[in-house]
C-alpha cells in the first residue's frame, strides 16, 4: 500500500505482503489489518497502524507496546497511559484477523492471542458529515458539488419555459 512509502521503520519486511482494508461512511473509521501468517507472531507494525489511524481520523483507545506484544495500554481522554487489566466497553474492535464494526460488548484482553491492535471511539460521537469527510477525498466532494450545480444550471437553461414544478421534478 502507498501508506508504507512514508514510514521510517525498518523496511526489511516486505510491506507489499500486508493488506489494509478500510470501510464505509456508515461507521467510525476502522481497519482490517491482515499480516502474512508467518509474521503474526513476529510483531505488529505499530508505526504503520498509528499512521493509518491518523490518516483515517480514527482515535485509537488501545495501544500495543512496540517492543513486546503483551504490553497493552489504555489511552484515556487525558492521554494518560496505564496498563489494561480490567474489562472495558468498545464499539469497534480491530484485530489482525477480522474486524466486526457492529459488535458491541465487554472485552478483556487478550481475546485472540496478542493480535488486538486498537479500539476506536463510539460511532455515535461522529456525525454523518464527519464520516463523509473522513473517507471521501476533498477533490471527490468538489467534483460532486460541481456536477450537481452544472446539472441544475443545465436543467434551468433547457427548461426555462417550463413551470418551476417541472424543474424541481427533474432535479
Amino acid at each position: 500500500p502507498s501508506v508504507c512509502k512514508s514510514l521510517t521503520y525498518d523496511k526489511t519486511r516486505n510491506c507489499t505482503r500486508h493488506r489494509i482494508y478500510t470501510a464505509g461512511v456508515n461507521y467510525k473509521p476502522f481497519v482490517w489489518y491482515s499480516l502474512p501468517t508467518y509474521n503474526k507472531s513476529a510483531g505488529i507494525e505499530v508505526k504503520l497502524m498509528k499512521t493509518l489511524m491518523e490518516h483515517l481520523n480514527a482515535d485509537p483507545w488501545i495501544k500495543v507496546g512496540s517492543s513486546h506484544l503483551g504490553e497493552v495500554y489504555w489511552e484515556g481522554n487525558g492521554g494518560h497511559m496505564r496498563d489494561l487489566s480490567g474489562s472495558f466497553n468498545y464499539d469497534f474492535l480491530m484485530n489482525s484477523l477480522y474486524v466486526d464494526p457492529s459488535y458491541r460488548g465487554t472485552y478483556t484482553y487478550p481475546l485472540v492471542s496478542t493480535r488486538i491492535i486498537a479500539v476506536t471511539k463510539r460511532r455515535e460521537d461522529m456525525t454523518s458529515l464527519e464520516r463523509i469527510f473522513a473517507f471521501v477525498p476533498p477533490h471527490i466532494i468538489i467534483i460532486l458539488v460541481l456536477t450537481g450545480q452544472l446539472t441544475y444550471f443545465a436543467l434551468e437553461y433547457f427548461f426555462e419555459d417550463e413551470t418551476p414544478d417541472f424543474i424541481s421534478i427533474h432535479q
